[in-house]
């Protein structure tokens, strides 16, 4: 496989990782063993407003460090993405002016 599409395939899938870490539910267990998990929203929205209040801080420290990974890795998967689309094979841009040896 050629550097392109390297490029395309690790751009793709952080770029799917990131996204799927962006809209999944993120969610927290309280320490009380009676109270299952909770959501907290995904990351890019946040969860339903009738969080109690102990578990407001919990649901925001748990959506930033979603988001503090999910979109750097999104980013920068773009971008290798897109660094698969330049065309850097200098014997295409020549001109057809190649030498025979």
């Amino acid at each position: 496989m050629s550097l392109r599409t390297y490029l395309f395939v690790a751009g793709g899938l952080m770029v799917v990782i990131g996204f799927l870490g962006l809209v999944e539910h993120v969610t927290i267990v309280p320490s009380s063993s009676n109270v299952g998990e909770f959501t907290c929203g995904t990351g890019f929205v946040r969860g339903p407003g009738g969080q109690p209040v102990e578990w407001v801080d919990k649901c925001d420290a748990a959506t930033s460090a979603r988001r503090m990974w999910a979109y750097p890795l999104l980013g920068v998967g773009l971008l290798i993405a897109m660094a698969g689309f330049v065309d850097r094979d200098k014997r295409k841009t020549s001109g057809g002016t190649a030498r025979a040896a």
